[in-house]
């Protein structure tokens, strides 16, 4: 299970980086937008994978909450962070959108081709 997790969270690391790099490029230098999403991943993805499974029974809802608990909280961090570092011109709702897209982005493909890849890799049985 454990194994399963850290493929999945360095598959949504890696699908979230870019959107996150590239959509506060004019407020984080590339080094700390790497640092940024880590915390951002770290912060959401182990409840989201660990906790709300024995919450949620119904996949739907385990989807719905999870997803938007993902984005509420990462939005509320990119506000805190905007704040603390004084960023000019991101307004909450900017930042919770950045978080939104994000994490649809990696919802979305690696609901698509993150099992394949995990599958073809052997880390779970076909």
């Amino acid at each position: 299970m454990l194994k399963l997790w850290l493929c999945i969270f360095a598959l949504t690391y890696l699908l979230e980086l870019p959107l996150y790099l590239g959509l506060l490029r004019s407020a984080i230098r590339p080094r700390w937008g790497l640092l940024l999403c880590l915390v951002l991943n770290l912060t959401t993805h182990p409840v989201v994978w660990f906790v709300l499974p024995s919450v949620l029974e119904n996949q739907v809802h385990y989807v719905l909450v999870g997803e938007a608990f993902a984005v509420v909280v990462e939005g509320l961090v990119l506000i805190g962070v905007a704040r603390l570092r004084r960023w000019e011109g991101w307004p909450w709702l900017s930042l919770v959108g950045v978080s939104f897209l994000a994490n649809a982005f990696s919802a979305s493909v690696g609901e698509i081709a993150g099992y394949r890849l995990i599958q073809w890799l052997g880390i779970i049985a076909t």
